[in-house]
């Protein structure tokens, strides 16, 4: 905890933070949370580790979904943004799941977005379902909240969205937007991150240039709270590496 209050992010004077109530009061209640949830997850990947998937890069690639959620849910107000990282990083249950239980599955996905189809479309032709299914399935497995996962919305009526919808929305391109973030290099990237751009911008009611501040800010927050748990920064590389590298 001393350590974490006392690293370039959270750290706000040259004075050193030396004892626990300094840090619970300069690193904040949400972000103790937050690296709760973020300590689960790395517990996880690290006492899992196939050599065929990275798990401790999918970690990377959760944490950076959900603090880009959190960024965007509170540049727009929406009631509860905090929850938004909970959300959005439980979001990731079903890729984790499928890389320790079926690691050449995840190899199949990744194979196949390369070749041009987005992450979501890979793998509904692998697997035959949406990665919030998988999660969803998940979930039920572990008996987690349902409240907790937040469906895709309608983005062909984003006129009518609450901000209901607009939380749902903010989970799932943030999702979006990691998973295009961490992708194997392709010609269909830029155009992908496009079309994200256009539905933050329409969808979220975000300048393009607010979003990119925002993703950018997100992606420094996501880096430092995967320090806090012992993830190397060289799992944010965006080079894909092998599991032996990390």
């Amino acid at each position: 905890m001393l350590t974490i209050a006392n690293s370039a992010y959270y750290r706000r004077s040259a004075e050193k933070t030396t004892t626990i109530t300094q840090a619970i009061l300069q690193v904040g209640y949400t972000s103790l949370r937050d690296i709760a949830i973020a300590a689960e997850f790395a517990d996880m990947a690290q006492k899992r580790l196939p050599t065929t998937v990275n798990l401790r890069r999918l970690l990377a690639k959760a944490f950076v979904a959900a603090q880009q959620a959190s960024v965007l849910g509170q540049a727009i107000q929406l009631p509860d943004a905090e929850a938004l990282f909970t959300s959005t990083l439980l979001e990731s249950l079903g890729e984790f799941a499928m890389a320790t239980a079926m690691p050449a599955v995840v190899q199949q996905i990744d194979a196949l977005a390369s070749r041009g189809l987005s992450y979501d479309e890979a793998h509904l032709q692998i697997t035959g379902m949406t990665p919030h299914t998988i999660t969803c399935l998940v979930a039920t497995a572990y008996q987690l909240p349902e409240d907790l996962f937040l469906a895709p919305p309608d983005w062909d009526r984003v006129a009518q969205w609450t901000p209901k919808d607009r939380r749902h929305a903010v989970v799932h391109v943030a999702n979006a937007c990691a998973n295009n973030l961490f992708a194997s290099e392709t010609p269909h990237i830029v155009k992908d991150f496009t079309e994200l751009m256009g539905q933050m911008t329409t969808g979220l009611a975000l300048s393009p240039d607010s979003v990119k501040k925002l993703l950018a800010q997100a992606f420094d927050q996501a880096m430092e709270l995967g320090v806090s748990v012992d993830l190397d920064r060289a799992c944010f590389s965006l080079r894909e590496t092998s599991p032996q590298e990390n």
